[in-house]
């Protein structure tokens, strides 16, 4: 007696969403988030400062949930939680002879330190010296601070100065983040900086759950994660390319600020923009990415066509924005239908599933393009063993003789219950499987194990089946799942 079993499965998309579009069209914008770090326990009390060691201090951020870290100037040791802030004797005084006073981020040296638990390293004010502070420090390292709802300052490492920020009237600054400290933990990694191009730094937030861009001052340039004086470098253009030690570079163009080895090049516009000597052409294929070189990407331009330019920055998975948008190559920027934000998805072929990696599949199709897909994650199930994981609404079935996963169209009926092969309609663990007196819902069971699956099942024997798996036009067939019979 044989059984089969046909499979016409959708994948579950992120979130239960059916399709997923560009992020600056076709998707109405989510609603403002609320501030869920409110509601988190707290680790720490905001802004409570503590000192590690000599150089190195930690300052809770304000929603309490976690620490951002500083480092004092050499000249400046750390003390009281504060870089260069003066011991006090028992009666208030400082024991500094120097009665100047230095900007550490807002608190006076005469003022009297934060009490930092498990701090016993004051000085006896018979033996304290006056510090050398080696100039003044312009702010508190790490510091942050709104200057109005789009622009906000974060202080050097060094404590030497203030890289600027801006933010967006959707995110405004709040407490010295664009909107309020939220974001996505493991977006980045916190603290980390790198540079987004010549001009822009852009700062992990300490939490690791957003990134903000600072642009540099006009004299400075983005380079190794930090805005650097231009220093010895005859740059007409102000681009960080130029003639010159202290230049980024050799210039192919210096009277042209878009136009350096960096820059974001343009298809069939007869300039040559990244300094490789040609102009990207503007037909491309973005599933094989085939643009000339290692520095150019199929990407989607202000026509909203696919075209060549300059590869972005961003990876798989990263908040993104904007048409042209800075996703790498073969990545796009895209929302989902559910107003889960905007992120770089990775493109692949509808028609034959090419260009995703690991467990992503090619599970639908950007909106406005019906021959670019989309790879999106699988929610991993087994239909045997935990047939009920799956999300509400979703059933577990196997799409290889290896692996199964939650796919829409969960079902109510019970073994042994008629059904459509076409729609299931089965409960968990049980598929439609055909047979000798029609389409019935049966148990699963492996193979492998013989019938030791069947026991929870009024069927004994556990019989093998062939499933036929059609997705997204190509059919595979599976044979390593049974029915209990």
């Amino acid at each position: 007696m044989t059984w089969t079993t046909r499979q016409a499965l959708t994948l579950l998309l992120w979130s239960g969403a059916a399709a997923l579009c560009l992020a600056p069209i076709g998707c109405a914008s989510s609603a403002g988030e609320d501030d869920a770090s409110s509601n988190e326990a707290r680790s720490c009390v905001p802004d409570e400062r503590e000192c590690l060691n000599a150089t190195n201090f930690r300052v809770c951020n304000p929603s309490g949930d976690g620490y951002d870290y500083g480092v004092c100037p050499e000249a400046m040791p750390c003390s009281g939680g504060l870089c260069g802030a003066s011991v006090q004797d028992d009666a208030g005084r400082s024991n500094s002879n120097d009665t100047s006073t230095t900007d550490t981020g807002g608190v006076s040296d005469s003022g009297a330190p934060p009490d930092v638990p498990g701090d016993d390293t004051g000085a006896s004010p018979d033996t304290a010296q006056p510090q050398d502070t080696g100039g003044p420090v312009s702010c508190m390292p790490g510091q942050r601070t709104c200057l109005s709802s789009t622009s906000l300052q974060v202080c050097r490492p060094d404590g030497s100065g203030y890289d600027m920020g801006t933010c967006t009237q959707e995110q405004p600054c709040q407490d010295g983040y664009c909107g309020g400290g939220g974001g996505t933990p493991g977006t980045c990694v916190g603290d980390a900086r790198e540079c987004l191009d010549n001009r822009t730094l852009r700062v992990c937030r300490s939490n690791g759950a957003a990134w903000d861009n600072l642009p540099c001052p006009g004299d400075q340039v983005c380079e190794a994660g930090a805005c650097r004086p231009l220093g010895d470098c005859i740059d007409n253009d102000r681009d960080g390319y130029g003639v010159g030690a202290g230049c980024l570079g050799v210039d192919c163009d210096d009277n042209a600020f878009t136009i350096n080895p960096s820059g974001w090049e343009v298809c069939g516009n007869g300039l040559d923009e990244d300094c490789d000597d040609q102009d990207a052409p503007c037909d491309c294929d973005p599933i094989a990415q085939d643009c000339p070189g290692d520095r150019l990407r199929c990407a989607l331009n202000n026509n909203l066509e696919f075209a060549c330019m300059g590869d972005g920055l961003l990876g798989e998975g990263e908040p993104c924005g904007g048409v042209p948008s800075n996703c790498s190559r073969g990545l796009v920027c895209i929302q989902t239908e559910e107003g889960g934000g905007s992120v770089c998805t990775r493109m692949c072929s509808p028609q034959t599933g090419a260009g995703c990696i690991g467990d992503a599949v090619c599970g639908a199709t950007l909106v406005g393009f019906d021959n670019v897909g989309l790879c999106v994650g699988l929610t991993r199930c087994d239909p045997v063993d935990t047939p009920q994981s799956c999300p509400p609404g979703t059933h577990c079935d196997p799409f290889s003789d290896a692996e199964a996963a939650c796919f829409d169209g969960a079902g109510t009926q019970g073994e042994d219950a008629p059904c459509s092969p076409n729609e299931s309609g089965c409960a968990a663990g049980l598929t439609c499987a055909t047979g000798p007196n029609g389409s019935v819902c049966k148990g699963y069971c492996k193979v492998s194990r013989g019938n030791a699956d069947c026991q929870r099942w009024r069927g004994q024997a556990c019989q093998p089946i062939e499933i036929s798996f059609t997705f997204l036009g190509r059919t595979e067939v599976i044979r390593s799942y049974g029915v209990c019979n």
